[in-house]
This record gives structure tokens, C-alpha cells and sequence, in this order.
């Protein structure tokens, strides 16, 4: 979760105030999506989530 980043440790708070963030990141795959995504990077990160899940 991002309030678990180096760059936002510096920010107060309590135990328990991002336990939904906390909950996704354990339940959500982030994939990587933007425009400068070549064919060679797309192709690299669909074999790996294949990999992952055994096909």
C-alpha cells in the first residue's frame, strides 16, 4: 500500500486507518498499463501472470 512506501512513512497514522488498502493489497493484482508499453514488455508480463497461474 502506498501509505507503506519509504515515501510516505513520514506521515502519521494509526494502526488501522488503511485496513481496506491493506485488505486489497493482499486481494488486487495491479498490472501495468500506460501508453509506452511496448509489444516486448506486454508480451514479458503475460507470460508471467501465465507462469503464475500454471498455464
Amino acid at each position: 500500500p502506498l501509505h507503506k512506501q519509504e515515501a510516505f512513512l513520514q506521515i502519521a497514522h494509526q494502526s488501522g486507518d488503511m485496513s481496506v488498502a491493506e485488505k486489497l493489497c493482499d486481494e488486487v493484482l495491479s498490472l501495468p498499463m500506460h501508453t509506452e508499453l511496448d509489444l516486448s514488455t506486454i508480451a514479458f508480463i503475460i507470460s508471467k501472470v501465465m507462469s503464475f497461474y500454471g498455464k
